[in-house]
């Protein structure tokens, strides 16, 4: 049951571990080909907010959500780095792959503003330096992903927070309630 807690940190370890190992020791794209995609991507940026938001309510554990939000990060980072990998592949059917990904990612808001998040809450009492030093790294790496994806389009939608307008005030129902006169009720007879 203990075990069961904790798998999808199992997961994001093993993820990083994996997919570092294919990138650096000749690269396969069909042996991680089922952990990248944009599925991937969210589940590990839900994990991500999901610890970070847990490192603030859990107060006496913080530091044991800080760990699990540096082991989502390094996923993460992993994660883009093998799409970075796709990008250099010989074959066209990986590139292709890469660029539909690549798309997926860079337009959705929550992505592109996680490490904005990050960097802001950091808290050095909770969090290693390690995990702003691989927040750094990420962030960049995501930032030349973004500037080369961006390079050689002529325009880039970008989805955009909307933006609430206010609505008037409706007058109080009390006045609004007022019972008509008799002259008023006998008008439409």
């Amino acid at each position: 049951e203990k075990a069961q807690q904790h798998d999808e940190t199992y997961y994001l370890w093993a993820t990083a571990f994996f997919m570092a190992f294919n990138r650096l020791h000749g690269f396969r794209p069909e042996l991680v080909s089922e952990t990248v995609g944009v599925r991937a991507f969210h589940f590990i940026e839900q994990n991500l907010t999901t610890y970070y938001e847990m490192a603030l309510m859990d107060k006496k554990e913080a530091t044991t959500w800080a760990r699990r939000m540096h082991l989502a990060l390094k996923a993460y980072q992993e994660l883009l780095r093998t799409v970075q990998e796709m990008d250099r592949s010989p074959e066209q059917a990986v590139r292709d792959s890469s660029q539909v990904i690549k798309s997926n990612i860079f337009y959705v808001m929550e992505y592109r503003e996680l490490f904005l998040t990050l960097f802001r809450k950091f808290d050095e009492t909770k969090q290693p330096r390690s995990f702003l030093r691989d927040l750094v790294e990420t962030a960049h790496l995501f930032l030349r992903m973004l500037e080369r994806f961006c390079r050689g389009r002529a325009n880039l939608v970008v989805q955009s927070k909307r933006v609430r307008r206010k609505k008037k005030k409706k007058p109080h129902v009390a006045e609004a309630a007022a019972p008509p006169s008799a002259a008023e009720l006998e008008q439409p007879w």
